[in-house]
């Protein structure tokens, strides 16, 4: 259930975007997420997010997809970490495919969002030297599958 905060925010940025709001999509990890309709009745997702290193900069990512591979940025708000974005509801979950199906997906996904690009995005060097400050202090995973997973980001962060 959503904090009286985030559905008074959730309404003011309806108003801003002329909105009609749905239901509310299965609490996640960091934040707040809608069914929506645009003024036209085109359906969208309106987004509100506790910020965390993890989302910050995924309105710049969509923007710079630009629907290519992944859903539309429609609006979005920095100062109140909002994003409105196209809805995309999805067909077959590659979860349920053979794991070399899903793998065809995934090949043929990345080329289309890999975009030659500096700021304000981390390198892949640099997420592998944050991860390995960062698990070391993560308890909460398995011992075997944390030493495997610093192994192969110290091998690879170099490269």
């Amino acid at each position: 259930m959503a904090d009286a905060g985030l559905i008074t925010l959730a309404d003011e940025l309806a108003a801003d975007w002329a909105l009609k709001v749905g239901e509310p999509y299965t609490p996640g990890a960091a934040g707040h997420t809608l069914r929506a309709e645009l003024a036209d009745g085109t359906p969208a997702v309106l987004k509100i997010v506790v910020p965390h290193r993890e989302n910050e900069h995924e309105a710049d990512a969509l923007e710079l997809w630009g629907g290519e591979g992944a859903v539309r940025l429609l609006a979005r708000d920095d100062q109140r970490h909002a994003i409105l974005i196209e809805r995309c509801e999805p067909g077959t979950y590659l979860s349920s495919l053979p794991m070399d199906d899903a793998l065809d997906v995934l090949i043929g996904l990345l080329p289309r969002l890999w975009k030659q690009t500096r700021e304000p995005f981390h390198t892949l060097q640099d997420e592998a030297k944050w991860w390995l400050e960062y698990l070391p202090r993560e308890s909460r995973l398995e011992r075997r599958l944390l030493d495997a997973a610093i192994g192969w980001l110290r091998d690879l962060a170099p490269t």
